[in-house]
């Protein structure tokens, strides 16, 4: 027994020493290069300029800098990316084992291995922390909107699109649990899109989508401010059957929100519709993925699609939303560039790139 627990010590000791490490192989000198070369300037100039700007402007609606509700939805998002980064690198370490494997004694070399593909998360979750900060402020507008905003635009929408929604509901893709389970997968995505553009040391585009990410949030609540509409499910509620889905359970949680019964945590949209950021920032994702992973752009256009039409098989949004949010996008998109070409911002990857295999 002793020698059994002994061996166990052994080997948590190599792990925590394998651990450190490998944290240590980047300096904190090649971090700050990360950084620099994923705009975290240029952004930090982007979230505290917006940011001071709707505090202005929403006065005392804003939430509180340290409000615990707020920091807690940011270390979630950051343990979302560390979760993706080290699935990616598991399965770069898989891909990657027969070129370290001893001819002699047919074992792995575990530690060489796990250094060759570790990818050093400092420089994301600093990066992942300041684009979701950027987020969380720009919910202030959400609560600006829940005050102020008492007439809503769906009639407009809803005499185009009711034939689309009567067609569709009760039809045999009517499968809520389906489409809920599309619907809620945008941050897995996203994050999955931003490790992989992180692993491949894109920086400039990481630089690019990061900045886009936080201008599409400004933009839309903006947007939904001077025209305001609720979805398809807070207009035409009759419609849609959503009981034991997420999607039911959020959308009557987000009836509370507007009524003032649950305070603002940084991430309660409110009944936004139009545009419609899912869709939005999904092609957007799509886009920089498909970039570098060709492959991909296929199976993307796929999912677009899916989760364009959950969002209208849930009630979330209008099939207009879609292309609203896909302009925003844009927008944003050629925004973050053209703020970057002003700075003189280097479209220089890194020196050091990393492969990935897929």
């Amino acid at each position: 027994m002793k020698n059994i627990d002994k061996t166990h010590k052994e080997r948590r000791r190599k792990f925590l020493s394998l651990v450190l490490t490998t944290l240590g192989r980047e300096s904190l000198w090649q971090s700050w290069y990360d950084l620099k070369r994923a705009g975290l300037i240029p952004m930090l100039i982007v979230v505290v300029t917006l940011s001071v700007a709707v505090n202005f402007y929403v006065g005392n609606l804003s939430l509180d800098l340290f409000n615990l509700a707020r920091w807690q939805g940011i270390g979630i998002v950051v343990c979302l990316f560390l979760l993706v980064s080290f699935l990616l690198d598991l399965f770069a370490s898989f891909a990657e084992l027969k070129n370290f494997k001893d001819h002699e004694s047919g074992h792995i070399k575990i530690s060489a291995l796990w250094k060759h593909v570790f990818t050093n998360p400092l420089s994301g979750i600093i990066l992942i922390s300041v684009m979701t900060f950027g987020i969380t402020s720009a919910q202030d507008l959400s609560e600006y909107y829940r005050v102020h905003v008492t007439i809503w635009h769906d009639a407009d929408l809803w005499a185009l699109e009711a034939s689309i929604f009567h067609l569709l509901k009760g039809s045999l893709i009517d499968v809520p649990k389906f489409w809920d389970s599309i619907y809620f997968a945008y941050w897995p995505y996203l994050m999955l899109v931003y490790c992989t553009l992180y692993r491949l040391r894109r920086l400039h585009d990481i630089a690019v989508i990061t900045i886009a990410i936080v201008l599409c949030y400004f933009m839309t609540r903006w947007f939904a401010i001077q025209y305001p509409t609720a979805g398809p499910v807070f207009y035409k509620p009759e419609l849609f059957h959503l009981s034991g889905t997420v999607s039911g359970a959020v959308q009557k949680w987000l009836v509370l929100y507007m009524q003032g019964g649950v305070p603002q945590n940084g991430f309660i949209p409110g009944t936004m519709g139009m545009p419609s950021l899912h869709i939005g920032i999904t092609v957007m994702a799509a886009c920089f993925l498909a970039r570098h992973v060709r492959w991909t752009l296929w199976l993307s256009v796929l999912w677009i699609c899916l989760t364009w039409l959950s969002t209208a098989m849930l009630g979330w949004h209008y099939m207009l939303d879609g292309l609203g949010g896909i302009m925003v996008a844009i927008v944003a998109v050629l925004t973050a560039r053209g703020m970057l070409i002003i700075m003189r911002f280097p479209k220089v990857s890194t020196r050091y790139p990393k492969q990935i295999t897929f």
